[in-house]
């Protein structure tokens, strides 16, 4: 694999390999809370947060200032389908060392997307290294990472 692909792999991969191994390691805590409005429709099945959202899994957290969620629930499970957040997104995961954020975050369970995109650069961090584009595009199941509008990576190559 050529290298500054599998860099770009592990860097933007890394904040969110717990949420794709959620099912197989049934996350002991899950806790999401927002200073403004929360909706949710069980018709809809659509949750949506506003004002100061913090998204508590496990070691990673996620802040935004406005998240929307949509789902499929059954009797047996209920999974996310799309998570849209937006408005100072961060995301930490102090076990992995791992730091991003943005604009915006978009997830599609479907597609097995994320996408990371701001105005300005969206920046993921991994102790000191460092990668920015516009728009950070990661396929959870090949682990394939695409940057696009411009950037740079910045590498330690003794902290990788």
């Amino acid at each position: 694999m050529n290298p500054i692909r599998l860099l770009l792999a592990l860097l933007l991969l890394s904040p969110f390999l717990v949420a794709k191994e959620v099912g197989k390691l049934k996350v002991q805590k899950v806790k999401v809370s927002c200073d403004g409005n929360m909706e949710v429709g069980t018709k809809s099945q659509r949750a949506s947060f506003t004002g100061n959202v913090q998204v508590h899994l496990d070691d990673m957290v996620l802040q935004c200032e406005h998240l929307v969620i949509t789902y499929e629930q059954s009797e047996e499970k209920t999974e996310i389908r799309t998570m849209k957040a937006w408005g100072g997104v961060t995301c930490h995961q102090p076990s992995r060392h791992i730091r991003a954020k943005g604009d915006r975050l978009d997830y599609d369970h479907r597609q097995r997307e994320l996408v990371f995109s701001s105005e300005g650069m969206t920046e993921v961090y991994q102790k000191e290294n460092l990668m920015t584009a516009k728009v950070i595009r990661v396929n959870l199941e090949t682990g394939d990472a695409v940057a696009e509008g411009g950037g740079k990576i910045l590498l330690d190559l003794d902290k990788l």
